[in-house]
């Protein structure tokens, strides 16, 4: 290599080194340049200047009456309902009841084999009446101190044994028919005239039905805006028509697990239009909230241990715990922490700092 290549390879180095050093000098000065996080003066646009208010929007609470409507799932049960169940195992030699049939309250329904019984207390019939007579007897002789008072007692105690066992085979001979407790419709039949049954076989069931119960459960902060009189209207899906049943009474307590109180209603059913255990759909119309303090649901902010609004106030934002009550399509019952004329925030929850200053572009 000739030294003219040399000199110009070693100025072109020289050259790009220099470009390069350039660079980096520029860099260094631009950064430390550049101010320090909070530092320097207060200005517009510098960085210690205060952060310019937050645009929001409020709306003024206001104190309104709240028609309440509400509507639950319900079923529909007989008044009165049963399993016609023998409490004596048995052959069974009458049956007077028919599948649908109406019966009435003390009706023979189904009857077993009880000769054996019947005699049995024949038998013991006979007994109590000698029994009686041989006190009678007694008695008598007491009086004139022919026989003593021992053999009187124990004549005396024989018939009351006697009267104890008859009295127990009656109950038993009870036991061999099945009667109507109430009046109704009679459900399908599982017994023939022939057939054995035992103790707890289930025979047919028996409905009243001319009074159907409506049963449904509402939450528990809506029991305090129902009572007893108070009107259900209801439908279901097989018929077209709205049918109406009085609130006649309510559970004792509150479901824990579901957090709901059940009621009941009475329907009256007496042109049997309805059938017990149908599906329907229960509309009630509660007790009106006078004076409740109303607003927009999207105001509320759920926490772990509570709720919160944010207010403004005197150009800036408190933030105050609230109780919230009955809630409808887009707004929320307050019922403690502010007041109706409060305004609270509707936009600009998630920006807002507690003491920082807002400015309102609108208000409802």
């Amino acid at each position: 290599m000739t030294e003219t290549q040399l000199n110009k390879r070693s100025s072109s180095s020289i050259w790009v080194f220099l470009i390069f050093l350039a660079i980096i000098s520029a860099l260094i000065y631009w950064k430390m340049s550049q101010p320090k996080p909070g530092g320097g003066p207060p200005g517009a646009g510098g960085p210690g200047m205060k952060p310019p208010p937050q645009k929001v929007t409020g709306y003024v609470a206001r104190s309104e009456s709240i028609p309440m409507n509400l509507e639950s799932s319900a079923t529909l049960l007989a008044w009165n309902e049963v399993l016609l169940m023998p409490e004596a195992g048995g052959r069974v030699t009458q049956i007077n009841i028919s599948e649908g049939a109406k019966v009435t309250q003390g009706q023979v329904l189904l009857a077993l084999y009880d000769d054996d019984l019947k005699a049995q207390v024949k038998k013991q019939e006979l007994q109590a009446e000698i029994a009686r007579k041989n006190v009678s007897r007694l008695k008598e002789l007491v009086k004139i101190n022919g026989v003593s008072q021992q053999e009187l007692d124990n004549a005396e105690n024989q018939l009351n044994n006697i009267q104890s066992d008859l009295n127990l085979i009656q109950a038993n001979l009870r036991k061999t028919k099945i009667l109507a407790p109430f009046s109704g419709t009679i459900g399908l039949t599982n017994a023939s005239l022939g057939s054995y049954v035992t103790p707890g076989t289930s025979v047919a069931s028996l409905q009243q039905m001319d009074q159907l119960k409506v049963e449904f459960s509402i939450p528990e902060k809506y029991t305090r805006l129902l009572q007893n009189g108070d009107r259900v209207l209801f439908t279901i899906e097989s018929q077209p028509d709205t049918f109406t049943a009085t609130v006649y009474a309510f559970e004792p307590k509150i479901d824990a697990a579901s957090r709901t109180l059940k009621v009941r209603a009475k329907f009256d059913n007496s042109r049997a239009s309805l059938l017990p255990g149908t599906f329907a759909k229960a509309a009630l119309r509660l007790r009106e909230i006078k004076n409740a303090v109303l607003i927009p649901t999207q105001c509320v902010i759920p926490e772990t241990r509570g709720k919160k609004v944010i207010v403004a106030r005197n150009g800036g934002v408190e933030f105050v715990n609230v109780e919230t009550g009955i809630r409808n399509m887009d707004r929320i019952q307050i019922i403690s922490g502010i007041k109706a004329g409060d305004t609270v925030l509707t936009s600009g929850l998630m920006f807002v700092k507690p003491k920082g200053e807002i400015v309102l572009t609108s208000i409802q």
